[in-house]
């Protein structure tokens, strides 16, 4: 779980109990008190991981994982994911400077 930059929400990957011997989890957000919890990856199918939020709390950067590759997208509270990079290699988000510029290191698979 990571905490935005006002402290007033928290983004965290995870999914609901189930039997299934493996279950991929999808990105929420949900106010510290609890309350307000929402699905932000409904419509994104993939592995998701690296978890920084934007230092204007409109959203999160975080790293997906699809089909061998790597890269790091932008996940909006409201509106459409975007990507941010897009290629043939593996990406992991180090970080988010004030700005709200992720940095990243890579290594290409191609």
């Amino acid at each position: 779980p990571v905490v935005s930059p006002d402290g007033r929400s928290v983004a965290f990957v995870g999914y609901a109990t189930t039997a299934n011997t493996y279950s991929q989890g999808d990105l929420h957000v949900i106010g510290v008190d609890g309350s307000g919890m929402r699905n932000l990856s409904d419509a994104l199918d993939r592995l998701i991981g690296d978890i920084h939020w934007a230092s204007d709390n409109s959203g999160v950067y975080v790293a997906v994982t699809s089909q061998g590759t790597r890269n790091v997208k932008f996940v909006p509270r409201t509106g459409a994911i975007r990507d941010v990079t897009s290629g043939d290699h593996v990406l992991g988000l180090s970080s988010v400077a004030g700005g709200a510029q992720p940095f990243g290191v890579g290594v290409a698979t191609s």
